[in-house]
């Protein structure tokens, strides 16, 4: 009886299997597309109505995502039929997805199976050596780091980081923690120099903190219109000069460090040489880079570029990359972590599921077939004791002898025989 009850079940899954697999009558159009991961959201990944037109099947009048939009990760615009990316991809945890568009009568009319690509410099990656914590919205300093100089005659002067930075540049979007500051200098003093003497310029430093600090490699170019690096951190423009306002020499200095550490100010012991030809001379002091950071909500060399991190997840100043919290994943930190997710979509679900279902069946039927075996070989058992011993004149009102210190049956039943 079990083995028909089985097999009964068994049968019943398997016509509900393919009620699932086949449920459209129809065998819709497959259209494979490509996106990289890194593509942002807004990136038009396809347009629908094309794909139809290609393939000289009218399109539908409206179209809409059904099933297979893990995490809601695209979106379709009806007006122009624009299939886009709605939030942040991750090739790890999802490389594929298998999106069934259907018409306004619930029809499917076509699947998208759209590709993730790999990006190997994506997502950015979250580097807490140098993670500065949001500064205090009061600071109104660009930059997310001031560099000042302090000597035994001068009070301490800002040199990056001031309010005023048109003429300058950080980089910092990476996450090596290294950081490239550029700052163009003109001015009457510069000018001052003579156009065919070559000045000269000289930092050393040393820091004994700890943890180590990276040093910073500092560069001056005093001919800067006709030669300096080739960096994207340098705007030409700084090097172009209006007709009212003319100068002999334009001079970029540059900030070059590893290692930058975030967490507390790096105070270095430094020794400056210079010589402008009419000006020379040497001094020691004191130069501070202080990590301010940049405000809540955004990071760059500039903080002027928004971070993407949700559900109280932590935005890097540098790069913008997110430490999520626990349960949280992805470039945003917008997708649920939880255990066997990628297992659980869409038919490849479905299939687990059921087997899961057959197989937890198929052991209960093992396991009743085995306990009524049990069952009814102890009955034929005691039958047959029954049987054997119900005429017996051992069986009597005292059933036991005892010795001195101990008690034996009378009767003593062989369980072998």
């Amino acid at each position: 009886m079990a083995k028909i009850v089985f097999v009964a079940v068994c049968l019943c899954l398997g016509q509900l299997s393919l009620a699932i697999t086949g449920a459209d009558m129809k065998d819709p159009h497959i259209y494979d597309v490509v996106v990289m991961e890194s593509a942002a959201p807004g990136y038009i990944i396809s347009n629908i109505p094309q794909v139809f037109q290609r393939s000289q099947v009218p399109a539908p009048e409206s179209l809409n995502i059904s099933q297979g939009n893990k995490d809601d990760r695209f979106s379709l615009k009806n007006d122009t039929g624009d299939l886009r990316v709605k939030r942040y991809l991750n090739y790890v945890i999802d490389s594929k997805y298998e999106l069934t568009l259907t018409d306004e009568n619930n029809q499917v009319v076509l699947v998208v199976i759209v590709s993730v690509e790999d990006d190997p410099a994506y997502p950015p990656v979250f580097n807490p050596a140098c993670y500065m914590p949001p500064r205090n919205t009061s600071i109104t300093h660009v930059w997310p780091f001031t560099v000042s100089v302090k000597t035994l005659l001068s009070k301490p002067l800002m040199l990056v980081g001031g309010d005023d930075a048109k003429d300058a540049s950080v980089v910092i979007d990476n996450d090596q923690c290294d950081v490239k500051a550029f700052v163009s200098v003109k001015n009457g003093k510069v000018d001052d120099i003579d156009r065919d003497f070559k000045p000269s310029f000289s930092l050393r430093c040393t820091n004994t903190q700890s943890p180590p600090r990276g040093m910073p490699d500092i560069q001056t170019y005093w001919n800067a219109s006709y030669h300096r690096p080739d960096d994207r951190g340098i705007n030409p423009d700084w090097f172009v000069d209006s007709p009212d306002d003319p100068h002999k020499r334009h001079v970029l200095v540059t900030l070059d460090m590893k290692n930058f550490y975030g967490l507390d100010p790096s105070i270095y012991n430094c020794r400056l040489s210079f010589d402008l030809g009419f000006l020379g001379a040497t001094v020691s002091g004191n130069v501070t880079i202080d990590p301010i950071g940049c405000p809540d909500g955004f990071h760059g060399g500039h903080c002027n570029e928004t971070c993407v991190c949700q559900n109280g997840g932590s935005c890097h100043p540098f790069n913008g990359a997110c430490k999520c919290p626990d349960r949280w994943i992805g470039r945003a930190c917008d997708i649920v972590s939880t255990p066997y997710r990628h297992f659980l979509h869409g038919k490849q679900g479905v299939y687990i599921i059921i087997g899961s279902v057959i197989g937890v069946i198929a052991l209960g039927a093992v396991l009743g077939s085995s306990v009524v075996y049990v069952i009814k070989r102890r009955e034929r058992a005691n039958k047959y004791v029954s049987d054997t011993l119900v005429d017996s004149e051992s069986f009597r009102d005292n059933p036991l002898e005892y010795t001195e210190d101990e008690y034996v049956p009378d009767v003593i039943i062989n369980n072998a025989g």
